[in-house]
């Protein structure tokens, strides 16, 4: 999640794995795996189902928010968006293999 973090407010980055997915297909997958993993990761407590949905789909939110004040990236409700299709169809896996 670190690494994430660091190339989304960071300028000048470059990736080479990076630029062979979309800006979108980047915010699905990141937002795909990681709640997938965090789920299978984190011990078992009564609503850590519920407890994981609702920070991701915040995080998906805060992400864009924090970059309105950065001035080298942009705040995209289409980011959002795609955020929210990777945490929809990653809890949607989730239950599939739960």
């Amino acid at each position: 999640m670190c690494v994430v973090f660091f190339v989304g407010f960071t300028k000048g980055i470059s990736l080479s794995v990076l630029e062979l997915f979309t800006d979108k297909e980047l915010h699905v997958i990141v937002f795909l795996t990681y709640p997938f993993i965090t789920y299978f990761l984190l011990p078992k407590f009564k609503y850590k189902g519920l407890f994981l949905f609702v920070l991701f789909m915040s995080l998906t939110t805060i992400v864009e928010i924090i970059q309105l004040y950065f001035p080298y990236r942009t705040f995209s409700y289409a980011d959002i968006k795609f955020s929210i299709a990777g945490c929809l169809v990653s809890f949607g896996l989730i239950g599939y293999f739960k």
